[in-house]
């Protein structure tokens, strides 16, 4: 059996920073969690934690009750994150 070889390729992320790559300076991250704390109209949830900023910190959380309110935080983000 012949030892096997370490792994040396890097993950990079995808997008970004033009024929150079990334730019790292520049990386934003958006997460959306959903769940439902009920069947029917009124239940839907979702956190959505977001920076247009990886580099530093503060990171913004909003939990909220409708998918306007999520597409609203979403575009906002963008927004956010095309100005910087």
């Amino acid at each position: 059996m012949s030892p096997i070889e370490p792994n040396t390729h890097q993950v990079n992320d995808v997008g970004g920073g033009g024929a150079g790559g990334p730019d790292a300076r520049s990386n934003g991250v958006l997460v959306i969690r959903f769940w439902r704390e009920h069947p029917g109209p009124g239940g839907f949830r979702a956190r959505v934690s977001r920076t247009a900023d990886i580099s530093h910190r503060p990171r913004n959380s909003s939990l909220v009750s409708s998918i306007d309110e999520v597409r609203h935080l979403v575009e906002a983000w963008l927004q956010e994150c095309a100005s910087q």
